[in-house]
């Protein structure tokens, strides 16, 4: 059906939710993505944010990077969409004897409407990264900033070890816990330390000069 619509479009726009989704829908990414990017198409995918909780997942999206597919992280929570030229969309329909399966929408009206919506998540969602910690989901420093807090580091105290202002480390916190879809911090650590995101040797430059802190638990 995707391969039918796109056989002369000029750019595709995908929005993929969880593994269960982003396999099947990126392998058919995948298959009209080479021919398309050859004649010169725009390939956008916008994952959730559970692609950096899935290996496999994430290392499709990085090989999709460096083919030449243009791929952000959005929320944790994406409707499955393909738009292709603001005029179709691909919509995924779930169903317990069927498995997944995908319709075809093509009213003016609609697909007006969905193309808007999918465009708003790619201009809000941010670039995939590829480097440092991505392999486990986060940077270097923000992996250096959770062991800190682990270890005791108030917030200002962790500012100060790793020459960021106060401001910086409250944003980092805050796209952590989007990340890890935490409501708290010590959420937030519970579930980084489970997936093994404190246990990286990368970060031990800028952590090593720092003793466990007796100031207080700021996660």
């Amino acid at each position: 059906m995707l391969e039918e619509s796109a056989g002369t479009a000029t750019g595709i726009t995908a929005l993929i939710q969880e593994p269960s989704h982003a396999h099947r829908w990126s392998e058919i990414c995948d298959t009209i993505g080479r021919r398309f990017l050859e004649r010169g198409g725009r390939l956008r995918i916008v994952y959730a944010a559970g692609v950096y909780e899935d290996r496999n997942w994430l290392r499709r999206a990085q090989a999709q990077l460096r083919n030449g597919v243009s791929v952000r992280t959005g929320p944790h929570t994406l409707p499955p969409l393909i738009m292709v030229d603001g005029k179709c969309a691909i919509v995924s329909v779930d169903s317990h004897e069927s498995g997944i399966g995908v319709m075809k929408i093509d009213v003016p009206s609609l697909t007006a409407a969905l193309d808007l919506f999918a465009t708003q998540m790619w201009q809000q969602a941010a670039p995939l990264q590829m480097s440092g910690a991505v392999d486990v989901g986060l940077t270097e420093s923000e992996t250096a900033l959770l062991v800190l807090l682990s270890r005791g580091y108030t917030d200002a105290a962790a500012a100060r070890h790793l020459g960021y202002s106060l401001r910086t480390v409250a944003r980092m916190m805050s796209r952590i816990m989007i990340r890890l879809n935490a409501s708290s911090r010590f959420e937030a650590g519970v579930k980084a330390q489970r997936l093994g995101w404190l246990e990286q040797d990368s970060v031990s430059a800028l952590i090593s000069q720092a003793a466990p802190c007796s100031q207080g638990n700021a996660m």
